[in-house]
């Protein structure tokens, strides 16, 4: 994600925390919640459409920002990704390198499977 692109998403949250404390702060608390506390008509339909002005650029910024809110996310998760893998792979050769040099004798695979005890045993009835 480039210099700019972070700029743009960090205004865009400032302006978005702006417009919240000019036109939907006082409303949520005093007038608005419930609904309107002085149950006057033009109080209810003032808040109403100050409302429904912060949900219509809410649902018209969205997208634009969770693009790219997305596209850094993918970003991020591909270079971890990336970085896991590598650490995988290596750790991988570590220990094929270790097993390749050690001086332990290899196992027969019957000298490690367990041996069922008595009780668990159906042949002794």
């Amino acid at each position: 994600m480039t210099t700019r692109t972070k700029v743009a998403l960090a205004a865009c949250l400032l302006v978005g925390i702006v417009f919240w404390v000019i036109f939907g702060w006082h409303r949520f608390l005093d007038d608005f919640w419930p609904i309107d506390a002085s149950r006057i008509a033009p109080n209810i339909v003032a808040g109403a459409v100050q409302w429904a002005i912060i949900l219509i650029a809410a649902a018209l910024l969205y997208p634009p920002i969770r693009r790219a809110i997305d596209a850094y996310v993918t970003g991020h998760v591909q270079s971890l990704k990336a970085h896991v893998s590598a650490e995988h792979d290596a750790l991988h050769e570590k220990l094929d390198h270790l097993i390749r040099h050690s001086n332990v004798p290899d196992f027969e695979p019957t000298s490690i499977r367990p041996t069922p005890s008595p009780k668990h045993d159906k042949s002794l009835g």
